[in-house]
């Protein structure tokens, strides 16, 4: 007997009304009812993963939706069960759980639900004189831009100016950048065989803005700090940090 039809035989539930997902995310909700403060809950971030391999993104987007209904912040939907959805995914993949493919849809499907839970940017943070401007880059042969492209929404929510180049290519990345008196350049990068290609890139930063300012964020910075300092870059924001936050208190550029 399957765990599905155990659980209906108990329940008095057709099995064919529910999937196992379904379950496990129906009592990760019931746990953020029970729990005042909503903190960071692994479950909720590993059911989320489950849904997202669906073939539509309908139902991660309403169990999003569902979260959101139940007092969790926005914040913490994005940089906490999204972001650890696709940790989870991640994982997956590296112990041979998941196929390549899979990952590659199940983070699309993530990027489906953070536009569908962010707000549009008020119209009032386009009309801001002297907007800060950042460019956000992604590495050389980094396949992870998820963080990378919910910073860049949180920077627009916040009056600043950003644009985004995913090429990867170096040339790009100073063509992208030349003339355009950005504040800011970010990159992210995941793992320490990122580094070559990260120096070049902070090098042709630099000389294209030898004034902006260079971050640097992603899972290389919270697992291999060490490897990430050799960078170059002026400041680094491991996971989970404000980034936000952390570039005014250090750079004077943009609001708390």
């Amino acid at each position: 007997m399957s765990l599905l039809e155990m659980i209906a035989e108990r329940s008095k539930i057709d099995p064919a009304q529910f999937s196992l997902p379904d379950l496990l995310a129906e009592q990760a909700l019931a746990h953020v009812r029970m729990r005042p403060g909503h903190r960071f809950n692994r479950m909720i971030a590993e059911c989320l993963a489950a849904e997202v391999l669906r073939e539509s993104p309908t139902k991660a987007i309403h169990y999003a939706q569902q979260l959101l209904d139940h007092g969790v912040s926005e914040d913490l939907l994005l940089d906490g069960y999204i972001a650890g959805a696709a940790d989870h995914l991640g994982r997956a993949w590296e112990t041979d759980r998941l196929s390549f493919a899979q990952v590659t849809h199940g983070m699309g499907q993530l990027l489906e639900v953070a536009h569908h839970v962010m707000a549009a940017p008020p119209v009032s943070s386009f009309m801001k004189p002297d907007r800060p401007r950042a460019l956000l880059a992604r590495a050389p042969k980094e396949e992870h831009i998820l963080g990378l492209l919910l910073t860049a929404q949180k920077m627009r929510h916040a009056g600043w100016l950003v644009r985004v180049e995913l090429s990867g290519d170096i040339t790009k990345l100073a063509e992208s950048s030349d003339g355009q008196g950005f504040d800011l350049v970010g990159l992210t990068a995941s793992c320490g065989e990122r580094l070559r290609g990260l120096k070049r890139a902070i090098a042709a930063s630099r000389r294209s803005l030898p004034k902006a300012k260079v971050i640097l964020g992603g899972h290389m910075v919270t697992a291999h700090r060490d490897t990430a300092e050799l960078a170059g870059a002026d400041l680094l924001l491991p996971r989970g940090s404000n980034a936000l936050k952390s570039i005014a208190n250090t750079f004077n550029i943009g609001d708390v």
